[in-house]
Order: structure tokens, then sequence, then C-alpha cells
């Protein structure tokens, strides 16, 4: 039997996928309705979008595809990334988000340098009403940690299809037996010979 060989994982970026787990749900309330907003794996390739907008948010740098549209379901105000930076109407915008997102991510604002460490690519899904928007986050691992750290998340888990087993066996240590051992084993006990 081989070794079965792993690839090297960052310690960080594996904290963050264990966090994200299956996915991450939080609930809150905008436009007198009730909305959520979740945090899934990305399933295809996790390239950062060109058309993304990073932002610069209390948990850290966000990159968010189609942002105009995502922002503008977390809160009273709809957001618009035309024209020049506009400090008040930042201001606005925060003041105005839905109580849990607030405070979640902001302040947020305009981010203009994009960050160098690599991000970690995620879905976003908002539900609002009978509105629903899917878009992609990307972050570092650990503004990720902080995002799914700072707020009343719940986990999402995967059902395991019941039909799927393992049938390879696993190997748990390997000892050797005396005599008087092997007069001890009763009926029932499992003993697979050496190689």
């Amino acid at each position: 039997m081989s070794a079965l060989r792993l690839r090297k994982v960052d310690a960080l970026l594996a904290q963050a996928t264990r966090a994200l787990g299956a996915g991450r749900r939080l609930g809150f309330s905008a436009r007198g309705q009730h909305a959520e907003l979740s945090v899934l794996p990305q399933h295809e390739d996790a390239r950062i979008p060109a058309d993304g907008v990073w932002l610069n948010t209390a948990v850290g740098p966000l990159l968010l595809s189609d942002a105009e549209a995502l922002l503008s379901l977390l809160g009273e105000v709809p957001l618009t990334l035309g024209g020049e930076y506009q400090a008040w109407y930042w201001q606005l915008f925060n003041q105005r988000l839905s109580t849990v997102i607030a405070d979640l991510l902001a302040p947020v604002a305009p981010f203009s340098d994009a960050p160098t460490e690599p991000a970690i690519g995620c879905r976003v899904l908002v539900r609002l009403g009978s509105e629903r928007l899917d878009a992609h986050l990307h972050a570092a691992p650990a503004t990720l940690l902080r995002l799914l750290g700072s707020a009343d998340w719940q986990v999402l888990n995967r059902n395991v299809d019941e039909s799927w087993s393992v049938a390879t066996p696993l190997i748990v240590g390997e000892l050797s037996l005396t005599r008087e051992q092997i007069a001890l084993l009763r009926p029932g006990d499992v003993v697979l010979p050496a190689r």
C-alpha cells in the first residue's frame, strides 16, 4: 500500500475553509422585510472576477461582484458606485444599513488598492422578500475568518448520501501478540494477520 500524498495548504486558508464549511446564513431585516445573507463555498473556478469592486469594511477588504445590487439589498439606501467619492453619501449609506449588517460590516467604503495577499472565493446569496441575488465575494483568509466570527451566523449542514460508504480498511495501528495474549482472545475479537 502506498502512502497518501496530500498537497500543502496554508494554515490560515485551512482554518477559513473549515470555518465556512458547507456555508453560513445570517438573518436580518431591511425595508420592513425579513432577509437572509448566505456565504457558501464556491464550486466553480475561484478566480477573482474582473468586474468586482474592492470595499473596505470593519472586517477587512472584501471584493464583491455585482456590489451595487448586493449592497442595495442590505439596507434602506440603494448604492451607486458611479461618480466621484462623496463622504456624505457613504456615511448615509452606512447609517441606513440593516442593524445586523451594519454591526458586521460598517463602515463600508470604497477601497482603492487591491490587497496583494491571496484571496479565497465564496458565493454570496441575498434574499430580501421576493428578491434574490447571487454574487461572489473574495477576501483574504484572515478577513473571511473575521467576517464569519463577527455575527450570529447559522451553520449550514450538508447531508451525506446514506448509500455512500467507504470500503477501504483504515489501519489504526500494528502490534505483535505473544502466545499468552493470543490465548486470551475471545470470539468476536478481530485480528488481521501481518503482511
